[in-house]
């Protein structure tokens, strides 16, 4: 099965069909996670968030969470997280955060616009132009050392080894853990300098970037580089969402529909044509 969120609502891929499915208010589908432990997929939509979960007959169904959820302020603007540590989940929207407990919902006020969101080690990070920030209980605090990103656009944060990896707009990624922040040089700092990193993915064999208007950037950990764009490949230039699946494959959401590369093992051995030999990331 393949879930992904629109601008439309659900989109679901049984293994045979697309089919789509929309929220109450109709709204765009901002984010979503799937539950592996109720078997629901989570939804944070425009002002809305809710569950699809399979009815006796097999058939997707929708439950609007956030029509019981008394608290207003709910209302202002879209969910771009959602995110399920143990019993808890998280709704996180661009100036507050919605944890769910059971039945029971908190809001959480934040004192800055959230631009990314992530879980890291079981803890809510977010990213903002007043740096790094995590939720502990209902009380933010600052990261160890994010006075180093303050002021640069935070385009994502994402699990990386012991710590997290964070991909800025113009001034290239940085590492982060319990000790600080620093900078986690690539190579690749003048190509991210020149054009606008918009999402980050990792996992401990291959770091993507991808960028607007001029495609997506692997980085392997043995230096090797592949670049990908409308000319050997992607569909558009803009990559909006990335994620790695349990085979190296690499989902890309892109400004109007969404690319898979396959792991690197498989494309070279199967499709080598999609892989320059000497990739030139330059234009």
């Amino acid at each position: 099965h393949i879930f992904c969120s629109n601008k439309n609502g659900l989109l679901h891929y049984n293994g045979n069909k697309w089919e789509l499915f929309t929220l109450d208010n109709k709204s765009d589908a901002r984010s979503l996670y799937v539950s592996g432990i109720s078997d629901r997929v989570y939804i944070g939509g425009e002002g809305e968030f809710g569950y699809f979960t399979s009815n006796p007959a097999g058939l997707l169904t929708y439950t609007n969470l956030s029509d019981s959820y008394a608290d207003k302020f709910q209302f202002s603007g879209g969910y771009w997280g959602v995110y399920e540590v143990d019993n808890l989940i998280y709704y996180v929207s661009d100036r507050h955060v919605v944890k769910q407990i059971n039945e029971n919902f908190t809001t959480i006020p934040s004192e800055f616009k959230i631009d990314c969101s992530a879980i890291i080690n079981g803890v809510l990070y977010t990213g903002s132009s007043s740096g790094i920030f995590l939720l502990v209980g209902n009380t933010w605090f600052k990261a160890s050392g994010s006075d180093l990103v303050k002021e640069k656009m935070i385009r994502a944060i994402v699990p990386y080894r012991n710590g997290y990896l964070i991909a800025t707009t113009f001034d290239g990624i940085f590492y982060g853990d319990e000790t600080g922040i620093i900078p986690f040089p690539t190579g690749h700092e003048d190509f991210m300098k020149k054009y606008e990193v918009f999402s980050l993915a990792a996992n401990d064999k291959y770091i993507a970037i991808g960028t607007i208007h001029k495609g997506l950037l692997i980085i392997s950990n043995d230096g090797k580089t592949y670049y990908y764009n409308v000319q050997n490949g992607l569909q558009n230039n803009t990559v909006l969402s990335l994620c790695f699946d349990k085979k190296d494959g690499l989902w890309a959401g892109l400004d109007n529909g969404f690319d898979y590369v396959p792991s690197i093992c498989h494309l070279q051995t199967y499709t080598l044509h999609l892989i320059p030999k000497e990739p030139d990331i330059q234009p």
